[in-house]
């Protein structure tokens, strides 16, 4: 996982109970894994500041994902009397990946492993 709990509490400050960031980092760290092409290497998280931002890239990115799953049964607000519901505009699969892509961009965008930028889409020499 690109960050661990203690760097989400005490560095990022977020709010999410551990067992939620252990499950929404990891798959934060797959999207980001998957953004990077594989590229994000031990030598590279040596790099304090590129490890640091990795670091909150996943922390922010396991932070939508944690605001989705909240979400997910959509009602924002109910009342009994006089029955009123209402529903929240759930976002799709899409709308959180492309969230997460900026997200990653955000961080990443200026970060080179290898001589190869991060997000770098093209092939590598």
């Amino acid at each position: 996982m690109h960050a661990d709990y203690e760097f989400y509490r005490d560095k990022y400050h977020g709010n999410m109970s551990e067992s939620d960031f252990l499950r929404h980092g990891k798959s934060a760290s797959d999207f980001i894994d998957s953004v990077t092409f594989g590229r994000i290497t031990a030598e590279l998280m040596e790099d304090g500041a590129a490890a640091y931002k990795i670091h909150s890239a996943c922390c922010e990115c396991a932070d939508v994902l944690k605001s989705r799953s909240d979400r997910a049964d959509g009602i924002t607000q109910e009342k009994v009397g006089d029955l009123t519901v209402s529903y929240a505009g759930q976002k799709t699969a899409r709308t959180v990946k492309a969230e997460m892509y900026s997200i990653a961009e955000g961080y990443l965008s200026d970060i080179c492993s290898d001589g190869v930028m991060l997000m770098y889409r093209g092939a590598a020499r």
